[in-house]
């Protein structure tokens, strides 16, 4: 069992043993790549959605930023804090609502 999982290795399962290292490697650094790809992303996302509200609010106007992100950070400051904190919208289907409040930023 041992030499099987390549837990042991032997002359027998040596080259089979690295092969399958090396496969978890590019795989863990592969996953890595991805991990940070996306966090990079997101911060840029979020930096973009704090510029926009600034900028609306600099002009005279209530911003809205999407509900599931409110609790986002940029700069150390949560993303809600530039927000209205309720998006009214009278006369407008529910499934409409739920829609409108997930735009990045109105």
């Amino acid at each position: 069992m041992e030499i099987g999982t390549g837990r042991l290795v032997m002359n027998e399962n040596y080259e089979i043993t690295l092969k399958n290292m090396e496969k978890q490697t590019k795989a863990k650094m592969k996953r890595h790549t991805e991990v940070i790809n996306d966090a990079i992303e997101e911060n840029a996302h979020s930096k973009m959605q704090y510029h926009l509200a600034r900028l609306g609010k600099s002009l005279g106007y209530n911003a809205w930023i999407a509900q599931n992100d409110h609790k986002r950070e940029w700069n150390n400051q949560k993303l809600g804090k530039f927000s209205l904190k309720r998006l009214n919208l009278p006369n407008i289907l529910q499934s409409v609502k739920e829609t409108v409040a997930l735009i990045d930023v109105i």
